[in-house]
């Protein structure tokens, strides 16, 4: 994703989760399946809730 610089970038990653949590219907207040962690990323929780 990183390879080509001059198309990417950390706005590319925003706009993919955006579109993402519109198509799982979550509201980014109170997420459900995609969840922000501050200098980390995004995460998924665990299907198996470990």
């Amino acid at each position: 994703m990183w390879g080509d610089r001059e198309r990417g970038g950390p706005n590319l990653v925003r706009v993919f989760v955006r579109n993402l949590r519109r198509k799982l219907g979550e509201d980014a207040a109170r997420p459900a399946w995609t969840f922000n962690e501050r200098g980390v990323g995004y995460r998924m929780p665990d299907p198996g809730g470990r």
